[in-house]
């Protein structure tokens, strides 16, 4: 995997090994785009994905700090999400988003190497 390689590493082999798929889906989506009625849900998307995501994706190549999905947030915020029924037993507005504040907060100090505990005593 190259998510675990660092600096330019990951830029060089983000490029060698992506581009090629990328350019190649791009390709795919051209030839798509003039057989499949733009008004049907496909069409929107290769039309969305032509328009936006294809200039976003090329930004990604590029960026070596950028990744090609978004899992380490979906796998941060999850806990907080399955207590969504919880937070719905909150009060009040502030309360609920005191709640949520406060859960996501062991998740925000893991990503960021920094114990809980440390961070909770240097804030309070």
């Amino acid at each position: 995997m190259i998510i675990h390689l660092g600096g330019r590493s990951y830029l060089s082999a983000t490029v060698k090994e992506a581009a090629p798929i990328l350019e190649e889906f791009k390709e795919w989506m051209e030839q798509e785009y003039g057989t499949i009625p733009p008004s049907s849900p496909i069409g929107k998307a290769i039309t969305y994905a032509l328009e936006v995501i294809g200039y976003r994706l090329t930004l990604y190549l590029y960026r070596g700090h950028l990744l090609i999905d978004n899992n380490l947030v979906e796998n941060c915020i999850r806990p907080i999400a399955l207590k969504e029924r919880t937070f719905l037993f909150c009060g009040s507005p502030y309360r609920c988003s005191y709640a949520v504040m406060l859960c996501s907060l062991p998740g925000s100090c893991q990503h960021n190497n920094v114990p809980p505990h440390l961070w909770l005593q240097k804030m309070c």
